[in-house]
């Protein structure tokens, strides 16, 4: 009996133990200071003026942060070596413009998105002004200059050829003086190729050189102006994109690790870039048609990068969430999603919206 009433009071103490555990590791985490990885992703997340974190994200981990009594450092980190710092555990948790991506989700844990937005395309604005320096650039291309000198010497041998033939067959209309008789042999191959007529040869042999003629500058027309419409295209923006579908047809950067398997399997051709302000500069100098990530970060970086050279379109068929970033099997997870959902739903994140998206 008394071994018995021994063995229930120690697992009773065991379970007491256990509980009072349970129950006190939010406490020891809060005596923890929380060490904060925070990316500069504006809206996001931005230093002001004199040097102090704020955004979008950053409001509501500090006030997520008050509700649950922790203390906390700032650690800037790069976006690109943000996911492994957390894996190392060199922070705690990621706050900024963290999108959750397939190739993110795969390393890290997500809470809950608190704020969702539509995928923006940046493209460049108003092509057209640059109609005149694309021409220039395109008539004095080696490809341009080369196929006008190639047909040039097409269009002289077929004009010395008729000239010899009917000149020497008495034909008074091809001058036997080579000056004058070679010059309207070249007017006569560039007459009968484009169709404007002239005075036919009187020959068999030049009969059928005419003949012959007549049909390859069909041909020849028609691949002088294709190609002449393929030089003018390629300098002058490929192919205008106004949607998601035009994607397909065009050279696309991204961010890298962010949109890379949505957009290849658009059938987009990707370029990934290291950072944002690398991406729209390849956008700038015609690197790439287009560039992809979350329209608010687009807006702000294209308006202090490159302000007003980018338009945005948005693709309305493709959510991006944010959220904050947490290690694989972190029970913080759980205390920090229930602040999120509530701050996310009060009233005041309404306000923190308007302050830093204008909505």
């Amino acid at each position: 009996m008394k071994r018995k009433t021994a063995t229930i009071f120690i697992l009773a103490i065991v379970l007491f133990g256990g509980l009072a555990a349970l129950f006190n590791a939010p406490l020891k985490a809060a005596e923890q200071k929380v060490h904060v990885g925070v990316i500069e992703s504006p809206p996001f997340a931005f230093k002001d003026q004199i040097g102090n974190w704020e955004g979008i994200a950053v409001d509501l981990w500090k006030a997520s942060a008050e509700k649950l009594g922790l203390a906390y450092e700032w650690i800037e980190l790069n976006k690109d070596t943000a996911s492994e710092a957390l894996i190392q555990k060199k922070v705690d948790v990621l706050v900024g413009g963290i999108s959750v991506t397939p190739e993110r989700i795969k390393v890290i844990d997500f809470t809950q998105p608190f704020f969702a937005t539509e995928l923006g395309i940046g493209i460049m604005k108003d092509p057209s002004q640059s109609l005149v320096g694309s021409l220039l650039e395109t008539f004095f291309s080696l490809q341009f200059l080369s196929l006008v000198g190639g047909l040039l010497i097409l269009l002289i041998v077929i004009g010395l050829v008729i000239w010899l033939i009917e000149s020497k067959n008495g034909n008074e209309d091809f001058n036997p003086d080579l000056k004058q008789g070679a010059l309207h042999g070249i007017f006569w191959s560039v007459a009968m190729m484009t169709g404007s007529g002239e005075k036919a040869p009187r020959s068999i042999p030049g009969k059928i050189i005419a003949i012959l003629w007549i049909f390859a500058g069909l041909f020849i027309t028609s691949a002088f102006i294709a190609s002449v419409t393929t030089l003018l295209t390629s300098s002058h923006y490929v192919a205008k994109v106004n949607n998601e579908r035009d994607l397909a047809q065009v050279r696309v950067g991204v961010l890298q690790g962010t949109h890379e398997s949505f957009l290849r399997a658009l059938g987009a051709s990707v370029k990934p870039s290291a950072n944002i302000a690398e991406g729209l500069e390849e956008l700038t100098q015609g690197k790439t048609d287009a560039f992809v990530m979350s329209a608010p970060v687009l807006k702000y970086y294209s308006g202090k990068l490159h302000h007003g050279k980018i338009d945005i379109i948005p693709m309305s068929n493709e959510q991006v969430f944010f959220a904050f970033g947490l290690r694989r099997g972190d029970p913080f997870l759980a205390p920090l999603d229930v602040q999120v959902v509530q701050i996310v739903q009060s009233p005041a994140w309404k306000e923190v919206l308007d302050e830093y998206l204008n909505y």
